[in-house]
């Protein structure tokens, strides 16, 4: 019997530079103004977990991401992504890629589109279990494996259920 655990580690300050795959956001939402191509002035408030965070803009914003074919930088747009220069990390919210027609693949770590084409890759991010989108010019994120194996006989079974 083996038993594997995996831990991509992701220093705590360098988690605002990056963008995050989150399935219960409604919105996309961008903590950087360099990364709009376009942006309109609102005056919003995003509820988060503690309390209210504040929008000041909603725009089309630029992910740099990798190709995880190619392994080449890839920039993919978001498009009514809101400008919340206090939130604490960049978000792109999975339902509104799914409206989009993308998928994610956690098994191969990358965003597709519904015909199955490879948009760009993602890594398990640190101990939060966080999914972070792959940036052309960052350190990787760094893993620790372990695994440990048992030559004890099995002590139960899982059922079919």
């Amino acid at each position: 019997m083996a038993f594997s655990t995996s831990l991509l580690d992701l220093p705590a300050s360098s988690i605002k530079d990056r963008w995050i795959l989150d399935s219960s956001s409604s919105v996309h939402v961008c903590n950087d103004r360099s990364r709009f191509v376009d942006l309109s002035t609102c005056q919003h408030s995003l509820s988060t977990g503690d309390g209210k965070t504040s929008v000041i803009g909603q725009g089309i914003a630029r992910l740099h991401g990798i190709d995880p074919i190619t392994r080449k930088k890839k920039v993919i747009t978001l498009s009514n992504v809101y400008y919340a220069p206090g939130f604490h990390v960049n978000l792109v919210s999975y339902a509104r890629l799914k409206e989009k027609g993308g998928h994610w693949s956690e098994e191969a770590g990358y965003i597709e589109y519904h015909n199955a084409i490879p948009i760009v890759s993602l890594k398990l991010g640190n101990s939060a279990g966080l999914w972070v989108f792959d940036q052309p010019g960052r350190a990787p994120i760094r893993t620790a494996n372990a695994v440990r194996s048992s030559s004890s006989p099995k002590q139960s079974a899982a059922s079919a259920e």
